[in-house]
């Protein structure tokens, strides 16, 4: 296990990360929800968690952040999910819930191989246990026992 200092340390290094390699706003709020708002280049943790989960939310939305970089690559990777846009009912197709879970996996892999470039440590099973919990409250969504879902 990785020592709350360590977690503090590593969230502060993801956070300058965001904000400096990938030119987001980082915000953290108790009335936020964890998200990657890549039109206005921000993203938002939730601050009811504790430090471990906060850096795995911000691990992995800066995650999201290295997806979008390239907006013509996005496009060609999950193309219902970029063409949908604030579409109410393109939003609601199978095939852009499908796009949003797969860009929500490939945000989890991304996030994990930037922890590694940057020298963070971290907890292999309890980020594995977290991240598949998030991914199936998608999977859920996706197969409709959930009516919202937010990106």
């Amino acid at each position: 296990m990785v020592d709350r200092q360590e977690l503090h340390n590593a969230y502060s290094l993801v956070w300058q990360y965001a904000v400096h390699r990938l030119g987001y706003d980082v915000f953290e709020g108790s009335d936020l929800d964890d998200v990657c708002m890549s039109d206005i280049k921000q993203i938002h943790i939730c601050s009811r968690r504790g430090i471990e989960n906060k850096l795995y939310a911000l691990l992995h939305e800066c995650g999201h952040a290295l997806i979008r970089e390239n907006w013509t690559k996005f496009q060609k990777e999950f193309p219902a999910h970029a063409a949908c846009g604030y579409d109410g009912r393109k939003n609601k197709t199978d095939k852009y819930r499908i796009s949003l879970i797969e860009e929500e996996f490939e945000a989890w892999k991304r996030g994990k191989r930037l922890a590694k470039r940057l020298g963070i440590q971290l907890d292999e099973a309890r980020f594995e246990k977290h991240k598949a919990q998030c991914l199936m409250s998608y999977i859920h969504w996706g197969a409709g026992k959930y009516e919202e879902r937010k990106t």
